[in-house]
């Protein structure tokens, strides 16, 4: 199913002549998929692999980044590997670390500040797609159901015209029908909203973040986000 979904997604954006599907890196087999994975310990879920098998992020020789949500850029399974490994430990320090963190986990999706969506790679676990704001990595919130969600609703917003491409952007037409086709493709009918930080919580993080060599240790996490090779703006 996932697999038709991304195929349909392909398809507008041809016929919208919106040029992603040019800037898209080829997809990764199965085999190279589930190599790469091993090298860092993890078993690739099939709805993981499968979105990567379609397209592995953004081509190395792309001449500008392309966006596919408003802000968000694909990262390729490598890029989420590393990402994921230099982070899982680092959020260790966060104050009530959501235990999603503290499992599996492999970013789908990043915008230049670091901030990203991702899924749950544990066995056996809800694949849901979530955000998360470094700004307060505590309370990652459900963006879709699923892969297959994103993806579907991601081919309406395209075809509807809501989103369109603009120099690499993706610009946002109608932003309550945005809101109502995201709804539409999530099963509780309700888009859950972005992900905010409290002044609250901003506060326990930096008493955190301070604790353990303040700034020092909030641009560490940072630049393991950068080693990773996605862009820090």
């Amino acid at each position: 199913m996932l697999e038709e979904i991304l195929r349909e997604l392909e398809e507008v954006w041809s016929a919208r002549a919106a040029p992603l599907h040019a800037c898209l890196a080829p997809g990764l087999p199965r085999t190279s998929a589930d190599r790469l994975a091993a090298e860092y310990d993890l078993t690739l879920p099939d709805d993981v692999a499968c979105f990567f098998g379609w397209h592995d992020g953004l081509r190395a020789d792309r001449e500008q980044e392309m966006e596919v949500f408003p802000a968000l850029r694909p990262v390729s399974l490598e890029e989420s590997l590393q990402l994921e490994a230099a982070l899982r430990e680092a959020f260790t320090i966060l104050p009530q670390q959501d235990p999603l963190l503290a499992g599996r986990w492999l970013p789908l999706l990043s915008d230049d500040a670091g901030n990203f969506w991702f899924v749950s790679a544990d066995p056996g676990a809800e694949r849901r797609v979530y955000a998360l704001e470094l700004e307060d990595p505590t309370r990652p919130d459900v963006r879709f159901d699923s892969i297959a969600a994103m993806a579907s609703a991601l081919t309406e917003l395209f075809r509807s015209g809501v989103y369109c491409l603009a120099e690499g952007r993706v610009r946002v037409a109608d932003a309550r029908k945005e809101e109502s086709i995201i709804a539409a493709h999530n099963r509780q009918g309700d888009a859950p909203p972005g992900p905010a930080a409290t002044a609250a919580a901003d506060v326990e993080l930096v008493a955190t973040l301070a604790a353990l060599g303040g700034k020092s240790r909030a641009l560490r996490i940072l630049d393991a986000i950068e080693r990773a090779g996605l862009s820090l703006g």
